[in-house]
């Protein structure tokens, strides 16, 4: 349970580049950030998926009604990290304890490649209920809500639950869209372990490159985002 809950809480060219394949990659990646922008907006307040990173770092860091902001600027020996609770922003229906935001850079090591490392960008949107039934239906509801709206951009997902006396605790999904080999979206349910309060959590993993967001790839897949 305890990896459970860790994995839920926590550029665009011109031109494409030459060669048929290349090409198709580039296509597949554009189409990506655009399907992963309709999936994103109604949860987020701000993605990075529809402007510049710099301005979508600026619209977090000047929200009003971001509050309680840690943020911690990238030095030579440290990563760039933002979180805040909001204080009235709610994109559902019920309404849960708290709705936090997490941005953060982090190393990336490709498991199968472990002299390859890259500097990635993980945004998460934190959402706290309380411990009753009607929180745990609101959790699973938004899960397979989200879950129903992803597949129809995605090609596959590997799947994980956590179980107790038999009953299911928890749930993550990491969704992959070919022919990308790293996950840029991950969705889960969960319990705290302290509080037993009831949490769904959505994770956006990117690449930033000239300012703009784009799929994370691995060294064989030489893939820029494009419009």
């Amino acid at each position: 349970m305890k990896g459970l809950l860790l994995m839920i809480s926590f550029l665009w060219l011109d031109t494409p580049p030459a060669g048929a394949q290349n090409i198709a990659r580039y296509v597949s990646n554009a189409r990506s950030i655009n399907a992963l922008g309709d999936l994103a907006a109604p949860y987020f307040k701000t993605h990075p998926y529809n402007k510049s990173f710099s301005v979508f770092l600026q619209d977090v860091l000047n929200d009003p009604d971001l509050q309680k902001k840690v943020v911690n600027r990238r030095t030579d020996s440290t990563f760039f990290f933002v979180s805040g609770t909001y204080q009235r922003y709610n994109p559902f229906v019920y309404r849960p304890t708290s709705v936090r935001l997490a941005i953060a850079e982090s190393e990336f090591t490709d498991s199968d490649t472990s002299c390859y490392r890259d500097t990635v960008v993980y945004c998460q949107l934190l959402v706290t209920a309380d411990s009753t039934e009607k929180a745990r239906q609101f959790v699973q509801k938004e899960y397979s809500r989200l879950l129903r709206k992803a597949s129809r951009f995605f090609t596959h997902k590997s799947y994980t639950m956590s179980r107790a006396n038999r009953v299911a605790e928890g749930e993550v999904t990491d969704s992959f869209i070919s022919p990308f080999a790293v996950s840029p979206l991950t969705i889960g349910w969960g319990r705290e372990a302290a509080t037993r309060a009831y949490i769904f959590s959505v994770t956006l993993l990117l690449k930033v490159n000239g300012n703009w967001a784009e799929m994370v790839t691995l060294p064989q897949e030489p893939i820029r985002a494009g419009e």
